[in-house]
Formats: C-alpha cells, structure tokens, sequence
C-alpha cells in the first residue's frame, strides 16, 4: 500500500521528503530543476519523522539502534555527514532555528526532559529537569525494565516487560498484554508514556506482569515487516500475540492461567480477535472501541490497507471477528462510547448481537456521549478504575 506518512520540507533549490523505496523509510534529496534524486540516510533502520531544515542541516528522528530507540540526528544537506544525539530513550525537536534546538529527551520510567542544544547537537542548557516529579516517581515500588526481541520462528517481534524489581521466589504472576499493533504504529518505545506508565506501575503493585509488543505490521522495521498485514488486517497481528502468549507461559514466575490482553480502536480489535480465535491463549481480554468488522470502517484507512470488500472479499470476511463469536472462551469487558467519532458504536452493537446469538457470556458496558478518546470530567479514571477492577476479580 502506499504510506500516507511521508513527509516533505523544501529549501529554495531542493525536496527533502521520505520514502520506503529500499526497503526501510528514509530521506532523499530531490532538486527542483533536475528531478535528480540523492539518498541522504541509507541503511536498514527507519526513519521515524522529519524534525526539521534549518542551518543547511535536515533533523530527524530514526531506528538504527533498536526499533524501540528513536534517536535524533541531522545530516548535512551538502555532504550528508550524520550525527546522533542519543542512543538510548527517545527524542524530539520541540522548535529550532538555524544555531538553536529545544529538545525534549525521555525513556520508560523517566519524564521529559527539556534542553537547549545547538545546531550540532551539543547541549548548552537543561531548560526544565522536572526534578519535582522524578522525587515523586522515585517513592513508588522498583520495577524492571527489559526490553526482548521475541522469536516467533521465522520472525522476531519487539517486546518490553515490566516487572517488580525483585520476583517473590516461587511466586507466578498474572500477565497483562498491552498492544495496538495498527499499521506503523509502536507502543514498545523507550519514551515517557505519561499516564498509561503509571497505570503500568499499579497494575505491578498489584502483582500483574506487564508485556507491551509491537507484532507484525507496526513501524520501525522497514517496509516488509510493516506491510505484511496487507489486505488482511489482525490475522498476522492476532497470531503474534497468541505466540507471544505461548511463549511467556514459558517463564517460570508466568501464571499460564491468568495471562489477559488490552487494547483500544485498533487494539481493542485485536485485542477482541484473541479472546475469540486466539481465546485458548487469553484468560481474560479488554476491548475499547474496537473495530470488529472493517465494512463498518471509514473506506480512507480501510481500503488502503484492505482494498474494497468487492475486490478482497475473503480480506474482508476472515479479518472479521464476527467470524469467530462462537470461539470465544476468554473471559471479556468490551467498552465503548455512544458519540464514537472514529469507531462507530455500531461495531460494539453487532459484536454483542454475534456474542448473544452464541450464548456467549461477557461485560460490555458503554460512556454515554463519549466520543473515541473516552474522556472529560471524571471519565477517563473511571474507565482505569472498571479495567482494573475486571482484571484484578478472581
């Protein structure tokens, strides 16, 4: 399919835009007069997002150290010279000029911090450390951090579990797999995640292990890995987190029994294809505003990735998770808003139709007038507190 997520800047002589065109995204040089084309980063790793032109340089964000490393960098325009500005966490470019940048540095445990650097990347100032937060933060229980690439066979998938710092000897632990897995999307990124880290962080106080995964078909492992899941979306994506699952039960402090699956829009969706075609794999499973059939998607996402129903009507019907109802053995909370603005709610509706109709019992629960982000007033932590409480009963 062709990514809708290139980008452009210009100067008065040259396009600098990206490209999949080898095989990972990368950025080419393309003048204005002679529609010569010039490869300014090359290599298999990805490029993230362009931060920015200024001073003869191009920023940019990439994956040449790990998927779950965005690192910044520029490169020269004359002479493509490279420099990197971190090699572990992650990085943006807040604003820039042609001598100044503020850049923003994180990783999974640690909040933004905000530095003034110069054009070539060598720090000045730290504008705001955030130290208030990070006393708070380091008052919380310990946990571990451990970052894996999974081998599923014929391919890995990346991978990050958090843990308590130290295991109880002989203790097994629920498992919890968080996941979005949508089409060029990571969540395993070594980056602040806000409040969804320190949700993370009570959920392993809780006793739960937590696994985020990034299967087939998310970003920053070039063209092939992402576009794998070309016209049958969450059949690929589905499978990997059963996998995932399988392998995990491996480790001695797993409970096998209790290992559940998260996940919202395009997650919930795979979140809701496990609990029905991969249920034998997931205890229990939570589905936010999933969509369970792509014919009730809008056709701009959808057909760039699954061509119309017409032309690819076996996409269609086998991506469906209407196909799989009567499979559905995992224990199930489906959420979803009346006012959906992106999902449909009619998804949710004919997914319980499907769910009744094979005398499959479930919690579904809806936020009246809530559109997709399913938030406002005291929404939001009333949605962490019913997610939590389904996966903390029993």
């Amino acid at each position: 399919y062709v990514d809708l997520d290139d980008e452009a800047f210009h100067d008065d002589k040259f396009l600098y835009l990206t490209s999949e065109q080898s095989g990972y995204k990368h950025i080419y040089k393309i003048g204005f007069f002679t529609n010569k084309s010039i490869a300014v980063t090359n290599g298999n790793w990805d490029v993230v997002s362009i931060e920015g032109l200024a001073g003869g340089k191009i920023y940019y964000t990439h994956t040449k150290f790990h998927s779950y490393a965005h690192t910044l960098a520029f490169s020269d325009v004359s002479n493509f010279k490279m420099r990197d500005y971190n090699r572990e966490g992650s990085a943006k470019v807040m604003t820039l000029s042609e001598k100044y940048i503020i850049v923003s540095l994180s990783n999974l445990l640690s909040p933004p911090s905000y530095q003034l650097l110069s054009n070539n990347l060598d720090s000045i100032k730290i504008l705001l450390a955030q130290n208030d937060l990070m006393d708070k933060l380091s008052k919380l229980s310990e946990i571990s951090t451990e970052f894996l690439d999974i081998d599923l066979g014929d391919h890995t998938v990346s991978t990050l579990v958090l843990k308590p710092k130290i295991l109880k000897q002989g203790s097994r632990y629920p498992t919890l797999i968080y996941q979005y897995s949508g089409p060029g999307y990571q969540v395993v990124v070594d980056e602040w995640k806000s409040t969804t880290a320190l949700w993370f962080r009570y959920l392993i106080d809780k006793g739960f292990i937590v696994v985020m995964v990034d299967p087939r078909g998310t970003g920053g492992r070039g063209e092939a890995f992402k576009k794998s899941t070309y016209l049958r979306l969450g059949l690929l994506e589905s499978e990997d987190m059963a996998l995932v699952s399988k392998k995990m039960s491996q480790r001695s402090y797993i409970d096998t029994n209790q290992i559940n699956i998260f996940g919202w829009s395009f997650g919930g969706y795979v979140s809701a294809l496990c609990a029905s075609k991969w249920s034998r794999y997931f205890n229990k499973a939570v589905s936010i505003a999933p969509v369970i059939d792509w014919r009730y998607y809008d056709n701009i996402y959808t057909e760039r990735y699954m061509q119309t129903p017409q032309t690819n009507p076996k996409g269609y019907d086998t991506s469906s998770v209407l196909k799989y109802c009567d499979l559905m053995n995992s224990k199930l909370l489906l959420l979803h808003g009346t006012a959906d603005d992106n999902v449909h709610i009619q998804n949710s509706y004919q997914f319980q139709k499907c769910l009744m109709a094979n005398n499959k019992l479930f919690d579904f629960f809806v936020f009246t007038d809530k559109n997709h982000s399913i938030y406002g007033r005291n929404t939001r932590y009333y949605l962490y507190r019913k997610v939590t409480d389904f996966l903390l009963k029993n």
